[in-house]
């Protein structure tokens, strides 16, 4: 026999070796061997603001991952909405801006101050605002603010 062909003899049937000894394992569900503590108190079932988690000696039982799977996507959906709200008001005050002209040459005064009505995200009641949209895209651009403005350039 070639010593090439032996070797892949070998090296297979050390993979149907391997197969055979990782699917017996896996056949055989872990059994916790060791037994509870004394004192130490392992609840049947916790309350939370998600509902009851059922508990085997501490280990979740299926409904009770699901559950807790289940309120980390809607945690992490959340998270993104939230995340996403500052994002989609500069979208809306870009496209608003353009309204009333083109970009780095327009200024929008708010000259009234807002109120209860005003649809804004975070605006204050006291304040005058001035908006310009900004693109540098085509290079840098030179700012000459006015004496006597308070702002800042986002």
């Amino acid at each position: 026999m070639r010593p090439e062909l032996s070797k892949c003899l070998l090296a297979a049937l050390l993979a149907c070796c391997l197969v055979g000894v990782t699917s017996s394992y896996a056949a055989k569900p872990q059994q916790m061997s060791t037994p509870i503590a004394p004192g130490v108190m392992v609840p049947d079932t916790v309350s939370t603001s998600i509902g009851t988690l059922k508990l085997d000696y501490g280990y979740p039982d299926d409904a009770t991952t699901q559950t807790v799977y289940d309120n980390l996507d809607a945690s992490r959906a959340l998270q993104a909405y939230l995340l996403a709200i500052p994002i989609v008001n500069q979208v809306s005050m870009r496209s608003t801006l353009r309204e009333f002209g083109p970009v780095n040459q327009t200024d929008v005064i708010w000259e009234d101050l807002v109120d209860s009505k005003t649809v804004e995200l975070t605006a204050n009641d006291n304040t005058i605002y001035s908006f310009i949209w900004l693109n540098t895209k085509k290079g840098p651009l030179v700012v000459e603010v006015p004496p006597m403005v308070l702002g800042l350039i986002d």
